[in-house]
């Protein structure tokens, strides 16, 4: 293989990596450092009170929360009954309520 580079410096450098092979394996990885200083405190979050909610949510006090229950979607109640893995909310033309949806079903 022959080679004729007329050119300025950046193209020696490349003459040089083109007769010296390619590069080897890295070495193996140092040891972790030292941990760094631990950062400032967050924030204390929301204080005071947040108001009254209306409409289709329920605010409850619990100790030191605030609990927040919806209890509607767009006026329709919905049926207060936990739902279980791969249920749906389905509105029955009363309520919501869970409802486990199968093939064929909806």
């Amino acid at each position: 293989m022959s080679c004729e580079i007329v050119c300025s410096s950046e193209c020696e450098i490349l003459a040089v990596e083109l007769l010296t092979g390619p590069p080897g394996t890295h070495g193996e990885r140092g040891e972790k450092g030292d941990q760094g200083e631990q950062g400032p405190a967050g924030s204390d979050g929301v204080s005071g009170t947040l108001g009254n909610v209306t409409g289709d949510i329920s605010q409850t006090q619990g100790v030191g929360t605030i609990i927040f229950t919806v209890v509607a979607l767009q006026g329709f109640a919905v049926k207060q009954q936990q739902p279980t893995s791969k249920q749906a909310l389905i509105y029955n033309g009363a309520m919501w309520e869970p409802v486990t949806i199968t093939a064929g079903s909806y």
